[in-house]
Protein backbone atom coordinates (compact mmCIF):
# COMPACT_ATOMS: atom_id res chain seq x y z
CA UNK A 1 0.00 0.00 0.00
CA UNK A 2 1.31 3.49 -0.73
CA UNK A 3 0.53 6.27 0.95
CA UNK A 4 0.40 10.03 -0.76
CA UNK A 5 3.24 12.44 0.76
CA UNK A 6 0.98 13.89 2.93
CA UNK A 7 0.27 10.42 4.91
CA UNK A 8 3.68 9.46 4.84
CA UNK A 9 4.77 12.70 6.67
CA UNK A 10 2.22 12.00 9.69
CA UNK A 11 3.47 8.40 9.60
CA UNK A 12 6.79 9.89 10.39
CA UNK A 13 5.96 12.41 12.64
CA UNK A 14 3.58 10.17 14.95
CA UNK A 15 6.65 7.63 14.87
CA UNK A 16 9.36 10.18 15.72
CA UNK A 17 6.99 11.22 18.62
CA UNK A 18 6.79 7.44 20.07
CA UNK A 19 10.40 7.39 19.57
CA UNK A 20 11.06 10.47 21.25
CA UNK A 21 8.50 10.28 24.14
CA UNK A 22 10.87 8.80 26.58
CA UNK A 23 12.97 9.70 29.81
CA UNK A 24 15.12 8.47 32.04
CA UNK A 25 14.50 10.37 35.61
CA UNK A 26 17.51 8.74 37.56
CA UNK A 27 20.78 7.97 37.14
CA UNK A 28 22.54 6.78 40.15
CA UNK A 29 25.44 4.59 40.55
CA UNK A 30 26.21 1.89 42.92
CA UNK A 31 29.00 4.04 44.07
CA UNK A 32 27.00 7.21 45.39
CA UNK A 33 23.91 4.94 46.63
CA UNK A 34 25.30 1.73 48.12
CA UNK A 35 22.41 -0.25 46.66
CA UNK A 36 22.68 -2.89 44.68
CA UNK A 37 23.88 -3.31 40.79
CA UNK A 38 20.24 -4.62 39.95
CA UNK A 39 18.13 -2.36 42.21
CA UNK A 40 20.00 0.81 40.82
CA UNK A 41 19.37 -0.52 37.14
CA UNK A 42 15.63 -1.08 37.49
CA UNK A 43 15.86 2.67 39.09
CA UNK A 44 17.80 3.80 36.00
CA UNK A 45 15.30 2.20 33.14
CA UNK A 46 14.01 4.88 30.87
CA UNK A 47 10.64 5.25 30.94
CA UNK A 48 8.15 5.17 27.81
CA UNK A 49 6.89 8.76 29.38
CA UNK A 50 6.78 12.18 27.64
CA UNK A 51 9.92 14.24 29.40
CA UNK A 52 7.56 16.36 30.96
CA UNK A 53 7.06 13.89 33.18
CA UNK A 54 9.96 15.35 35.30
CA UNK A 55 8.44 18.61 35.67
CA UNK A 56 4.34 18.48 34.84
CA UNK A 57 2.10 18.70 37.85
CA UNK A 58 4.51 20.28 40.65
CA UNK A 59 2.17 22.64 41.87
CA UNK A 60 0.58 24.57 39.21
CA UNK A 61 -2.35 23.22 36.19
CA UNK A 62 -0.83 22.46 32.86
CA UNK A 63 -2.17 23.13 29.59
CA UNK A 64 -4.22 20.48 27.41
CA UNK A 65 -1.88 19.44 25.25
CA UNK A 66 1.08 18.80 28.06
CA UNK A 67 -1.62 16.35 29.54
CA UNK A 68 -2.60 14.99 25.73
CA UNK A 69 0.88 14.57 25.26
CA UNK A 70 1.64 12.93 28.58
CA UNK A 71 -1.12 11.28 29.84
CA UNK A 72 -0.69 7.81 28.06
CA UNK A 73 -1.78 4.25 28.54
CA UNK A 74 1.86 3.55 27.70
CA UNK A 75 2.93 5.91 30.27
CA UNK A 76 0.71 4.37 32.87
CA UNK A 77 1.91 1.04 32.12
CA UNK A 78 5.62 2.05 31.99
CA UNK A 79 5.52 3.76 35.44
CA UNK A 80 3.40 0.69 37.23
CA UNK A 81 5.52 -1.61 35.43
CA UNK A 82 8.71 0.22 36.65
CA UNK A 83 7.71 0.27 40.11
CA UNK A 84 6.86 -3.34 40.26
CA UNK A 85 10.65 -3.54 39.75
CA UNK A 86 11.91 -1.27 42.08
CA UNK A 87 10.06 -2.60 44.59
CA UNK A 88 11.00 -6.04 44.10
CA UNK A 89 14.80 -4.90 43.36
CA UNK A 90 15.16 -2.37 45.77
CA UNK A 91 14.71 -4.28 49.33
CA UNK A 92 17.77 -2.50 50.93
CA UNK A 93 17.06 0.90 52.66
CA UNK A 94 19.06 3.59 51.52
CA UNK A 95 20.52 6.06 54.12
CA UNK A 96 20.65 9.43 53.09
CA UNK A 97 23.69 12.24 54.57
CA UNK A 98 21.10 13.24 57.20
CA UNK A 99 20.23 9.40 58.68
CA UNK A 100 17.38 9.08 57.34
CA UNK A 101 16.67 5.58 55.65
CA UNK A 102 13.83 4.61 52.89
CA UNK A 103 13.18 2.20 50.18
CA UNK A 104 14.39 3.43 47.11
CA UNK A 105 10.85 2.36 45.55
CA UNK A 106 9.34 5.49 47.67
CA UNK A 107 11.54 7.25 44.55
CA UNK A 108 9.53 5.86 42.07
CA UNK A 109 6.07 5.59 43.85
CA UNK A 110 6.23 9.64 44.41
CA UNK A 111 6.55 10.03 40.92
CA UNK A 112 3.61 7.45 40.16
CA UNK A 113 1.72 9.56 42.57
CA UNK A 114 2.48 12.88 41.28
CA UNK A 115 1.23 11.22 37.03
CA UNK A 116 -2.01 9.90 38.96
CA UNK A 117 -2.70 13.06 40.37
CA UNK A 118 -1.80 15.05 37.11
CA UNK A 119 -3.48 12.53 35.00
CA UNK A 120 -6.62 11.65 36.82
CA UNK A 121 -9.88 12.18 34.55
CA UNK A 122 -13.64 12.16 35.58
CA UNK A 123 -15.10 9.23 35.46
Amino acid sequence: MRFPPSGEILLSLLYANSVLAQIQLYNFTTASTNLSSTCVAVLNQVQNCDPSLEWAGRGRYEADDILQTLCTAACTASLSTWLKRALGACTTRYVDTQGNAMLPGIWVESILENYSLLCQKNG
